[in-house]
């Protein structure tokens, strides 16, 4: 996995097993990426990396693929609005399907209602949360939500565990 604790190897009593969700990204979005681990890492260590060889990729056109990607920035705590906005955004301009993976899904009332839009227009939902986690009471109100977006046409999954969000 990508935490490194031994209740991440060899799981809790109470949850069991974790379980890692993990994403590849390839091509031009991983400049993006790249410029924010810098930025992150000159703020916190005062030095001022740069350069193309930390670029291997840059506008390299050799990776043409059919999905898009998109990369939020933000500096948590100070703009919140920024990722709800974008969630907001890709909900509303979802047009086939929306798959939501979250081991913490008690969303905003805003997204609540642009989940409920979505479902409205045809879209289908997905949504897979835990039957188990690390935040007492996060399952009680994940369940709640989801069985809510369940009877508005979501199809809900429970995975038999704990996990992580990316």
């Amino acid at each position: 996995g990508m935490n490194i604790a031994n209740y991440y190897i060899k799981g809790l009593p109470e949850i069991g097993d974790w379980r890692d969700m993990h994403i590849r990204i390839e091509g031009n979005a991983v400049n993006e990426l790249q410029d924010i681990f810098l930025a992150m890492w000159n703020k916190s260590t005062k030095q001022h990396i740069s350069g193309s060889q930390y670029y291997p990729l840059r506008n390299d056109s050799t990776f043409k693929g059919n999905k898009n990607v998109a990369i939020v920035d933000r500096i948590p705590k100070k703009e919140p609005r920024l990722m709800r906005q974008t969630y907001i955004k890709s909900i509303d301009a979802a047009q086939d399907k929306i798959q939501i993976v979250n081991p913490y899904f008690t969303p905003i009332p805003s997204i609540k209602k642009a989940i409920k839009r979505a479902l409205k227009r045809g879209v289908e939902v997905e949504i897979m949360i835990p039957g188990k986690s690390d935040i007492p009471f996060t399952p009680d109100a994940a369940f709640y939500t989801a069985n809510k977006l369940r009877k508005k046409g979501a199809k809900i999954y429970v995975y038999n565990g704990g996990f992580h969000p990316l």
